[in-house]
């Protein structure tokens, strides 16, 4: 069996009594729905950093995601517009777009989480936050399941906070 200790960066908690990693969108999608319409208690995971679990068992469902891939969707003059998965690594995202000569970023290295839990708390640094760089966001809804994309002004994104 999975446990937290074994998910989160403090490597504390107990066992997962039903552990669901998600690698791919699709079988997200798929999975939550389900999860969602039979289960009252879960919880999503990303990289387990600034989560402490107790050491009892968690009789819930956790939806990991550990979903990865990054794709330019358009490039206009010195405007790129970068596609993330949730679980992407953000430290090694923000390397991606320094390596790939993408400016923006740059002072957000270093901050420990995916890209997909970077939206939720607005992470920033040095004076600058993940605001002022994202156009959308693709959003899965509780409890539906219908997948949608909410623009950056729909985000309601302030000082460490978000409408997630």
């Amino acid at each position: 069996m999975t446990s937290f200790a074994e998910l989160t960066t403090m490597r504390v908690g107990g066992v997962i009594e039903n552990y669901h990693p998600f690698t791919t969108t699709k079988a997200l999608v798929a999975g939550a729905s389900r999860i969602w319409a039979t289960s009252d208690d879960w919880m999503v995971l990303g990289s387990g950093s600034n989560l402490v679990v107790g050491d009892r068992t968690y009789p819930g469902d956790v939806l990991h995601i550990k979903t990865r891939g990054v794709t330019v969707k358009k490039a206009t003059g010195k405007k790129v517009e970068i596609h993330a998965e949730a679980g992407e690594d953000w430290d090694n995202f923000v390397a991606h777009t320094i390596a790939q000569g993408v400016r923006g970023l740059e002072a957000l290295s270093g901050i420990p989480g995916t890209v997909g839990a970077c939206v939720i708390q607005n992470i920033g640094a040095y004076g600058s936050d993940v605001s002022e760089t994202i156009v959308s966001i693709d959003f899965l809804e509780y409890p539906s399941g219908t997948r949608r994309t909410v623009m950056a002004d729909e985000l309601a994104l302030g000082l460490r906070t978000s409408a997630l």
